[in-house]
């Protein structure tokens, strides 16, 4: 009762404001989703909010009524149907009429609190997402529980956690660009120690990602004369970067994958992907 009157409140604000129309709406257990057939704003979403509740501190009265069909006819209400008889009108005050069958509260006041939670784009207007009484109550307190922890990890208050988030954002993108430069210099150096060879040559870094691998692949190409077999990732899940200079590895690439029970491809110099057999196995198979 308290959040479907409240979205015939909610509803009849926008109506009244911006002549937009809730053309769906769904009423679940903890919440309605409606849709408004505009693209809303965040001012015209907390202007309409702050009206609405407005309405609710005035204790407006609640009607619901049927209409003979000679009143009907010059009655101006909302309805999503097109509707001739046995209409049930509810009227809140001055700010919403309504067809509705649905139960009522009797007095706004008796509704609590709206809060519209959350909106989003939708078939070319927008859903909002509505609470209202004592659903509207604990989705407040749980938000507030939650801004309260995260003060507390960002040291810093309430108010500030959005300014707090981004500066952590920030320092965390200056922290993994530092990291890749470091992990990058220790790739290279790994590469000097390794000799040159004619041959295939199989190498695992169960601790790399594909940016240090490919890294790698570019210092090592022209210190190997076959087949150069960069493997990373964990040993149950071994993932591939396979290239050479001598060797149409694309052709090779169905050949590998059935050996190995792997999944991939790529280019003639260069094919990658992810193997099923173990490490072992693989290592045997190119040495």
């Amino acid at each position: 009762m308290q959040i479907n009157t409240g979205e015939h409140i909610v509803s009849g604000v926008f109506h009244s404001f911006y002549s937009y129309d809730n053309v769906g709406f769904h009423l679940g257990r903890d919440v309605v989703t409606m849709d408004i057939n505009a693209v809303l704003s965040e001012e015209q979403i907390r202007r309409v909010e702050l009206f609405a509740n407005e309405i609710i501190y005035k204790n407006v009265p609640v009607e619901a009524y049927f209409p003979s069909e000679e009143e009907l006819s010059s009655l101006e209400y909302r309805s999503k149907l097109d509707l001739t008889e046995n209409v049930r009108i509810v009227k809140i005050g001055e700010y919403d009429s309504c067809a509705c069958c649905a139960p009522h509260v009797r007095a706004t006041g008796e509704i609590g609190i709206i809060r519209l939670l959350d909106y989003t784009k939708h078939r070319g207007g927008t859903r909002i997402t509505i609470a209202a009484g004592k659903r509207a109550f604990l989705s407040a307190v749980s938000t507030y529980e939650t801004a309260r922890a995260v003060s507390g990890m960002l040291s810093v208050p309430k108010e500030e956690i959005a300014e707090g988030t981004s500066r952590m954002l920030h320092d965390n993108e200056v922290l993994k660009a530092e990291l890749k430069r470091v992990r990058a210099e220790h790739v290279l150096y790994t590469a000097k120690d390794i000799a040159p060879t004619d041959k295939n040559l199989v190498l695992y870094y169960p601790d790399a990602d594909s940016e240090d691998v490919k890294t790698l692949a570019n210092a090592l190409l022209d210190k190997v004369g076959g087949i150069l077999v960069l493997l990373f990732g964990r040993e149950d899940a071994i993932k591939y970067l396979i290239v050479s200079r001598s060797v149409d590895l694309r052709s090779m690439s169905r050949d590998i994958n059935s050996a190995l029970l792997g999944r991939g491809g790529g280019k003639p110099e260069a094919i990658q992907g992810s193997f099923g057999a173990d490490l072992d196995k693989i290592k045997a198979y190119f040495e």
